[in-house]
């Protein structure tokens, strides 16, 4: 069966607009990297509904690697807070707190002035209520922005998401939508 395109102009004219407005943002992008060190706090959501808001504690690094691009590691601890963890509850339907550990190693791109976009793997581990769940590999993303405090301090907002499989109850593969804030001591200036 042949489906016959009723408007062939169309699609070639948005390729054409999609290609000059993103070689236009390109040329004009500004973001710019650079080396600190910090420390943050955050709150997490895993999306299984039986978990409530938790927080997350963390250690981070920029190492800049050119004028846009950087490497973040970054390690921490995630709190998934349970809505019902009472050990009376019976093990079939008890949902345990989890407590995550990570290392998180990110690619870090400053598309525009201040504001950055962030993917990478992470190493994490995971426990419940009396036993460890296991060591795993899982994903992360995030997009932020850094406010400049002055030349040698920044506070970094982001919103991110990891994803992590969950053992427990069957949750299996779970994305875990978080707010984070950290400061950050900076080791180079900004170019304005």
């Amino acid at each position: 069966m042949y489906i016959r395109n009723e408007y062939p102009g169309n699609a070639m004219r948005f390729t054409r607009v999609f290609i000059v407005v993103f070689l236009f943002t390109a040329a004009i992008a500004r973001g710019q990297s650079r080396s600190n060190l910090g420390i943050g706090i955050g709150l997490n959501k895993p999306f299984p509904s039986d978990y409530n808001t938790g927080f997350s504690a963390f250690f981070r690094a920029d190492i800049a690697l050119g004028v846009q691009l950087g490497i973040v590691p970054d390690i921490g601890y995630d709190r998934l807070a349970s809505k019902n963890s009472d050990p009376l509850i019976p093990e079939g339907i008890r949902t345990d707190n989890i407590n995550q550990y990570y290392f998180r190693l990110a690619l870090k791109y400053h598309f525009y002035r201040n504001w950055f976009i962030s993917a990478g793997p992470m190493v994490y581990m995971a426990n419940g209520y009396e036993d460890t769940d296991g060591i795993d590999l899982g994903g992360s993303a995030s997009v932020g922005y850094n406010l400049d405090l002055d030349t040698n301090s920044t506070l970094i907002f982001s919103f991110n998401t990891d994803v992590v499989d969950i053992h427990y109850n069957g949750h299996g593969n779970t994305a875990i939508a978080g707010l984070k804030v950290a400061y950050v001591i900076n080791f180079k200036r900004r170019n304005k």
